[in-house]
């Protein structure tokens, strides 16, 4: 039987889903033409007590699930009962209305789904399921039209049965590579809300990821630049500054930090190793870089309000500070006395609990505050 379906053609377009998911529906519409059926659905559920809760599906481009909802709806169909759906998976066979789904003392909820049914335009009824993980089920169900009274052939069940596997692994791959891409656009997220720039490369340079900031420091002739899909360096010297410190930090599994000294200024680069990858022959490293100016705006004024317990102003002086604005500069900027900012500034040493303003800002940098990825604004909680 495994050699008969692989060279099956519906698998090649059912393969083809796992990347591509809105091609679930032709996959399916190329199913139920060969099963001579008029709507294939496919559930990924979950067990919740009693019921088998769907989580993910998919349908052909026939079936009406609007409809559906509104005249039965999931958590009133018979059929997506936990215990079906596991007794179903356990057999590992398919099922029908007219045999083993409905025990003989159900005839009447049986009869009741197969009105609702035929209602809506959906007849004989023939379908399967598999455990893809722990409490997690793949289910399908193919549906004659409803003015069409045949039941599936033993022929049509045999050819279902035998791709059941196959639409489950489908399934569970459209899934993993779904998390994979929400997981993947998480991370773009968060480094692009970092202050520095920050490239994922392996240790000889080459750049699998890098973030926004990363993106504007290579387009501004700093010296780094791209070329080749490669992180380089327009003076030499400095070119074999960053590939040692690369290669030491893949090597050594240490953070390696330095100053790369470039005609358009100095740039503070760290590189910090991802992974040991056994066998694997180039490591990746996360290099960021930082000029020695600072960027302003870097710890939210939101997030010391509540954790120092400061007055907007207060926080905002205290965020200034950190960045390098003096007491005076400060003052002149916000066009008040000095003698009104130095008033302030004991204020957030008292409710800081700091010592003198070095300590103030020591304590900032060293609070979460800190530590949070930048963004247009961030909730504190009073």
């Amino acid at each position: 039987m495994a050699h008969a379906y692989a060279a099956d053609p519906f698998l090649y377009g059912l393969y083809g889903c796992c990347t591509e998911p809105r091609r679930w529906t032709g996959a399916l519409d190329r199913l139920c033409a060969d099963m001579e059926a008029g709507s294939a659905v496919l559930y990924g559920v979950t067990l919740a007590g009693a019921r088998a809760v769907p989580y993910w599906v998919a349908q052909d481009s026939r079936f009406d699930m609007a409809r559906y909802q509104s005249a039965i709806s999931d958590a009133q169909n018979p059929r997506l009962e936990a215990h079906r759906i596991v007794e179903a998976a356990r057999a590992g066979r398919l099922v029908s209305d007219d045999d083993s789904m409905f025990a003989p003392s159900e005839r009447s909820a049986c009869q009741r789904i197969q009105h609702q049914m035929r209602s809506i335009g959906l007849g004989s009824f023939i379908g399967g399921g598999i455990e893809v993980e722990a409490g997690n089920y793949f289910t399908i169900a193919l549906f004659r039209d409803g003015g069409d009274t045949r039941r599936f052939t033993r022929s049509q069940a045999g050819r279902l049965e035998g791709l059941l596997p196959h639409l489950a692994q489908a399934f569970a791959m459209t899934q993993s590579l779904g998390a994979s891409r929400a997981a993947s656009a998480l991370v773009d997220g968060l480094l692009d809300r970092s202050a520095c720039a920050l490239l994922v490369c392996d240790v000889r340079g080459r750049i699998d990821r890098l973030n926004r900031q990363a993106m504007t420091l290579l387009d501004q002739k700093t010296g780094l630049h791209r070329a080749a899909g490669m992180l380089r360096v327009n003076n030499a010297r400095a070119q074999q500054q960053l590939a040692a410190a690369m290669a030491r930090a893949g090597a050594e599994q240490l953070p390696v930090f330095m100053l790369l000294h470039l005609p358009a200024g100095r740039l503070q680069v760290g590189v910090q190793p991802l992974d040991a990858a056994p066998g694997r022959a180039s490591p990746r490293v996360l290099v960021s870089v930082a000029g020695n100016e600072p960027s302003g705006g870097s710890v939210p004024v939101d997030a010391l309000r509540a954790l120092f317990d400061l007055t907007e102003a207060e926080a905002r002086l205290a965020s200034a500070l950190v960045d390098g604005v003096t007491v005076e500069q400060y003052a002149q900027r916000r066009g008040v006395k000095v003698g009104t900012v130095r008033f302030q500034l004991n204020q957030v040493l008292v409710k800081s609990g700091a010592h003198r303003q070095a300590d103030l800002v020591r304590r900032v940098l060293c609070s979460v505050a800190a530590h949070l990825p930048r963004q247009q604004g961030t909730a504190a909680i009073r």
